[in-house]
């Protein structure tokens, strides 16, 4: 089976997302500081950090020799990401990441239908709606929220 996991809000979670809205940090002005190299990287760091769960899953799915493929719609200059999954101990067979040169859904889109994903899993619900539209349920989709785990965990039999 091909697996398709969306990268940030499902394998990694953003537990310091709290201190962002405190200090006023909304989602657009994030999105801009993370362009910045060295932010970047003190977000992913201090921010930051792998779902345990879903790390367990994708170790399950890779024994079971599974492929399991990263897309993303999260830019990474220089290579910056994978490293941080590697770091992490993040096991992947593929990683798409979003190159700027299309709208964000049409990226996903057609990386899950380049990868021929039997299952493509996504925090955004807008994300599956589309994706639900346009692939004509030729891959399974799952709208993932981390309290849903338990389910999650059901669809692969773990």
């Amino acid at each position: 089976m091909i697996v398709g996991f969306d990268m940030d809000g499902v394998i990694l979670d953003f537990f310091g997302y709290s201190f962002v809205k405190r200090t006023g940090l909304d989602k657009i002005l994030l999105a801009r500081l993370i362009r910045n190299r060295f932010f970047r990287q003190v977000f992913y760091y201090l921010i930051v950090r792998v779902n345990k769960n879903v790390k367990e899953i994708l170790i399950s799915l890779k024994e079971k020799g599974d492929r399991i493929v990263i897309i993303s719609c999260n830019p990474s200059p220089n290579g910056f990401l994978e490293k941080y999954l590697r770091k992490n101990s993040i096991p992947f067979d593929g990683l798409h990441l979003w190159n700027r040169r299309c709208p964000e859904l049409f990226f996903k889109m057609l990386a899950v239908q380049r990868e021929k994903c039997d299952l493509y899993i996504d925090d955004r619900l807008l994300v599956v709606q589309f994706l639900h539209t346009h692939l004509q349920a030729k891959c399974k989709l799952v709208h993932f929220k981390s309290q849903r785990m338990p389910e999650l965990k059901k669809i692969f039999y773990l």
